[in-house]
């Protein structure tokens, strides 16, 4: 997470507990862990100075919309999924290659002969 302070410092921060109202965060570069206190909307460290907090999931959130583009597959593929859903074989392969998404989520193919359904 990261604290911005008042003065317009940030810092990160690693959550060791918390609820809704409290948490205790280990402040990248301190020794002590710090409190954070929630009254209303707002967040104060150890009750006193105001700080703004935001999450990193948040942050990558914003940074991609995905269209409807990105959840339109091929006609082909959306067949031999359909037939593979209809199937009793289980065992039956999907489609000859199908997309397999890597982690910075560009597709590559994958040959049918080294994959499995289970």
């Amino acid at each position: 997470m990261t604290i911005q302070y008042s003065d317009g410092r940030t810092t990160e921060a690693i959550i060791l507990n918390g609820d809704l109202t409290t948490m205790r965060v280990a402040v990248k570069g301190s020794n002590d862990a710090v409190t954070l206190l929630r009254t209303g909307n707002s967040w104060t460290v150890d009750g006193a100075e105001p700080v703004e907090i935001s999450f990193a999931w948040q942050q990558l959130s914003a940074s991609k919309q995905v269209t409807e583009e990105d959840c339109i597959c091929s006609k082909q593929l959306a067949a031999a999924l359909i037939r593979h859903l209809l199937s009793e074989d289980e065992s039956e392969v999907v489609a000859e290659e199908w997309p397999v998404w890597n982690t910075s989520q560009q597709a590559f193919a994958m040959a049918a002969s080294t994959a499995s359904i289970n």
